[in-house]
């Protein structure tokens, strides 16, 4: 292993140790039908004892104004609209296997340390996964809406 690798390694462990989140995956399929909804993946297992790097910071959108008084007023840039922006970083070492990594549908729960759902905090869906070349993998999730 090379000394970057075994830094990063280092730095990855201290980061996880003083910010770590606790939190739940699992994985879903989708279905069989065109429009029908997903369902659990029964070939990877649902793990309730990963750790994480949770930001839910919020994020301003821009949005083109087309404001325009004559031919030479360009269109205006705002930001109108604010919203949220959920990521969690994990380690790599949950996942050796890459076919068993968390993908595109896939849910997260945030959970208290007692492994109890965090009330203040949705159900998020994973709409990407990122690596960071080194040691971990960054989480982009989609808020998910209240069920019926």
């Amino acid at each position: 292993m090379s000394a970057f690798k075994r830094l990063d390694k280092m730095v990855s462990n201290a980061v996880d140790r003083v910010n770590k989140e606790r939190f739940r995956w699992i994985p879903m399929r989708d279905s069989a039908d065109p429009n029908g909804r997903r369902r659990a993946d029964l070939d990877r297992a649902m793990r309730d004892d990963l750790w994480g790097i949770f930001d839910y910071t919020s994020a301003e959108y821009g949005l083109e104004l087309g404001v325009r008084k004559s031919y030479r007023e360009a269109n205006d840039l705002r930001a109108v609209s604010v919203g949220r922006k959920p990521v969690i970083s994990i380690d790599r070492k949950y996942f050796p296997d890459p076919l068993l990594e968390p993908r595109q549908g896939d849910l997260i729960e945030m959970l208290n340390d007692d492994g109890t759902p965090q009330a203040d905090l949705p159900q998020f869906e994973v709409m990407d996964n990122q690596r960071d070349g080194q040691s971990r993998m960054e989480l982009r999730l989609v808020q998910r809406g209240q069920q019926a």
